[in-house]
């Protein structure tokens, strides 16, 4: 496939925009990140989803054609009818992107219609617009899961329990929950039945009427809600 040089500038999101889901704690849960009017196929890509793809910032112009050339061909038909067909709320996948330079990296793939002020002022004929993260498990994947895979043997309940509790927060399979919650050990340096011991303990506190995505991801990064909300 032929990439188009730019033509013509990015589209910027609103400065009172929300970010996109999944990336409040960008220095524990590296993320990538994306805004896209389908209908008018105009997207806007953050600088780390051009270096994720291996492409330098601003060298073509952000597209759908061009997003699924860069996913991995099994992954593709998946991808393709998820954005031919947009959620009406938070929906996660796991695909594979390959780079510029044939790197293939494991992704998580979220996306959500955007609700914020700025898009709810947009005319109808203006389409749907979606925001959304890309979440590179690539390095930590098989390290992660060997190790995870016999601390959760030794405390397999707390490890399930947290696991069911993220599947439902981000829209996960079993396998990606599993995956998420070994990357936050890495990152917090803690075994996994501790991270899942801490998101079950905390459950009870969730409050029903805010996003459970992010108050999850407060407890997964190691953030109490009770301190969370008191700041």
């Amino acid at each position: 496939m032929t990439l188009h040089h730019l033509s013509r500038p990015a589209p910027t999101p609103p400065e009172d925009a929300p970010r996109p889901p999944a990336n409040d704690h960008a220095e524990l849960l590296p993320a990538a990140e994306f805004r896209a009017n389908l209908d008018q196929d105009c997207w806007w890509w953050s600088s780390e989803l051009y270096t994720l793809l291996g492409l330098r910032e601003g060298s073509l112009v952000p597209s759908t054609e061009v997003l699924l050339h860069h996913v991995d061909p099994l992954d593709r038909p998946q991808v393709r009818e998820l954005l031919g067909e947009p959620p009406a709320g938070a929906t996660s996948l796991r695909l594979r992107l390959r780079t510029r330079g044939g790197r293939v990296r494991t992704m998580v793939l979220t996306i959500a219609p955007d609700h914020s002020t700025d898009a709810e002022n947009r005319p109808s004929w203006l389409g749907c617009t979606l925001v959304g993260t890309l979440v590179d498990l690539t390095v930590s994947e098989r390290h992660l899961a060997s190790r995870a895979v016999h601390d959760a043997t030794l405390h397999r309940d707390v490890v399930e329990q947290a696991k069911g509790i993220a599947m439902s927060a981000f829209g996960l399979s079993e396998d990606c929950a599993f995956l998420l919650l070994s990357y936050f050990c890495r990152s917090r340096n803690l075994e996994l039945h501790e991270v899942a011991r801490q998101l079950v303990d905390q459950v009870t506190e969730l409050d029903p009427d805010q996003e459970l995505r992010r108050q999850v991801e407060q407890v997964l990064a190691g953030n109490r809600l009770d301190q969370a909300e008191a700041g």
